[in-house]
């Protein structure tokens, strides 16, 4: 911002200089180019001091040159009084660039003595706080992202653009999930806008921090952000990147769910975006429609999808909470489509007896009774 302000700066004496020089070369007698005998100068020299006169009167320096006439002393008076403004604008600006640097400068030490009197009161030992100052000035944990609910004013904003915002930052990483039928941008664009608005979160994870870790209670599914780099650990697996269009816990949605394994970002700092189970309920209950019952057989069919694959566990299949493939979800909701569109045809469409008809389909849509998965039915079912 500094340079930037200078460049400002230069730009408008660069024309000032210009205008300077023509005023004296207009062909009057007696002109502040006569007096000073530069009638036989060359350009760059007659430039240079034209814009060192143009300098000086923004900043208290000292010029031999002076306006020769009134036409000329008229000039400068202007440029005089428009210097004062821009020249008062332009120290402000720089001084309150200055200090906010010295803001943040301040606050990183702050920060960095924390860590010290922290360490100093414990007797840690001096190669744990080497590697740990280390990694504070490797990965940059000082700086912190700007977050939506780090904007204070994002908060007053009318709830129709809240909305329109969290629909912008949700709905492409939103329709990524591969369970979704043909069209249903076009048919439950209500649902879908009210999913992103409340029930969808941004998140941030630093380098080697944990998202979650295996045996704790799942709230969430998870949506990977473009760009984000992640590793996934659960049993034999190790280390398995997970990266943009990629979801975990999907089931949650539908069952209670354990997490069985550790996510973790890979690379650095990485973005991506829960969706809260209980919500995402609340909002298919009252917002979907018929679509409410497209999402019931969906998740019939995920569920017992997910028990069948923690049954061949012994058979060294290991249920992680990415659970399935996204060409399994995918042939799950082509399944899941048809079965509607049966249902449909026969006017079946109350709760009870689609549940019903789809525990016959596929399974019962019961808890998932295993050593590794813990699901029961959610709000959908």
């Amino acid at each position: 911002r500094i340079v930037a302000a200078l460049m400002v700066m230069l730009s408008i004496n660069h024309i000032i200089a210009c205008c300077w020089f023509s005023v004296g070369a207009r062909g009057a007698q007696n002109s502040w180019i006569e007096n000073f005998n530069l009638q036989e100068a060359g350009i760059f020299e007659s430039y240079i001091i034209s814009l060192h006169w143009s300098l000086t009167q923004f900043t208290p320096s000292t010029n031999n040159i002076a306006p020769a006439n009134e036409v000329e002393r008229l000039f400068a008076v202007f440029v005089i009084l428009f210097a004062m403004g821009c020249f008062s604008s332009f120290v402000g600006s720089i001084t309150a660039t200055v200090n906010a640097l010295r803001s943040i400068q301040a606050t990183k030490i702050k920060q960095n003595n924390q860590v010290l009197s922290f360490f100093a009161e414990r007797s840690v030992s001096l190669d744990l706080y080497r590697k740990v100052q280390y990694v504070i000035r490797t990965e940059k944990l000082t700086d912190d992202p700007v977050m939506e609910r780090d904007v204070a004013l994002l908060k007053l904003l009318p709830q129709r653009f809240r909305k329109q915002l969290h629909e912008e930052m949700y709905l492409g990483i939103l329709m990524n999930l591969k369970f979704w039928p043909s069209g249903v941008k076009t048919r439950e664009g209500i649902f879908l806008t009210e999913v992103c608005h409340l029930a969808m979160e941004e998140e941030v994870v630093r380098k080697f921090q944990d998202v979650f870790l295996p045996g704790t209670e799942c709230q969430h599914a998870y949506l990977i952000e473009q760009g984000s780099s992640m590793c996934y650990t659960c049993g034999p697996l190790q280390d398995l990147t997970v990266s943009d269009d990629d979801s975990l816990c999907l089931i949650s949605l539908w069952a209670e769910w354990q997490h069985h394994g550790r996510l973790a970002s890979k690379l650095g700092t990485s973005r991506y975006v829960t969706l809260d189970s209980e919500k995402f309920a609340d909002l298919a209950l009252r917002w979907a429609g018929p679509f409410y019952r497209y999402l019931q057989i969906f998740g019939v069919l995920l569920t017992g999808a997910v028990e069948n694959r923690s049954q061949e566990v012994g058979d060294d299949l290991t249920v992680t909470d990415m659970a399935l493939n996204k060409e399994e979800v995918l042939a799950l909701s082509l399944r899941a489509q048809s079965f509607d569109n049966i249902l449909r045809k026969h006017h079946t469409y109350h709760h009870s007896e689609v549940a019903e008809t789809s525990a016959g389909f596929n399974g019962t849509f019961v808890r998932l009774r295993s050593s590794i998965a813990k699901a029961a039915p959610r709000g959908i079912r």
